[in-house]
């Protein structure tokens, strides 16, 4: 692995890192109560990586979905790997 490479990977570790810290800071010393939280997910590329860097703290947090009925259908196929979810339709 060349120098910039390494120097990337550092970093992209640091940033994961420092989400964690973030995501440990809000569920335990802002919300004090895990069972008051939920992860609003469209199922994106951003919600995504939330949803598995709070899974991995907080697995029993639950994710809701709104359907607006214009997602693209791989949203709909990637939605059903996850557990504790909640659907709301939108009209």
């Amino acid at each position: 692995m060349e120098a910039r490479a390494i120097k990337e990977y550092i970093y992209q570790n640091e940033k994961i890192e420092l989400s964690k810290e973030i995501i440990i800071e809000f569920v335990e010393h802002i919300c004090e109560d895990e069972d008051k939280i939920y992860i609003a997910c469209s199922f994106g590329k951003d919600s995504i990586v939330l949803v598995d860097l709070v899974r991995q703290l907080y697995p029993s947090i639950p994710i809701v979905f709104s359907d607006t009925g214009l997602e693209y259908k791989g949203i709909y196929k990637l939605k059903e790997k996850y557990d504790n979810r909640t659907e709301r339709k939108c009209l």
